[in-house]
């Protein structure tokens, strides 16, 4: 690329100069302007937030008997959801472990 470019020259004993240098231009522009600093800021904590892997949420202590029987595999013997999700009762149709919900009554 370039930079092969300007060895090349360089070691031919001749003067080179960059003519796009991608660091140089945006130091530049973050000194002029703070609100582009800013929003440079903003773009690369946000870029840095999607690469890491988001942390499950930790499951709350109710439920206990329906996260049970989900777990060694009873849930559907028992008419129970197929997932701890708070909609799926609803969505399936189905009602929680008789134990979780005395629990929630």
């Amino acid at each position: 690329g370039a930079e092969a470019l300007a060895a090349t020259a360089a070691a031919a004993g001749l003067a080179t100069k960059r003519l796009h240098d991608e660091e140089v231009q945006e130091a530049a522009l973050r000194q002029a302007d703070p609100v582009a600093d800013l929003a440079l800021r903003a773009v690369r904590w946000a870029e840095d937030g999607a690469r890491e892997k988001p942390r499950p949420l930790p499951l709350p202590v109710t439920h206990r008997s329906t996260a049970f029987r989900l777990a060694v595999g009873e849930a559907a013997a028992h008419g129970l959801p197929s997932s701890l999700d708070p909609d799926a009762p609803a969505r399936e149709g189905r009602r929680l472990d008789v134990e979780d919900e005395e629990e929630e009554a």
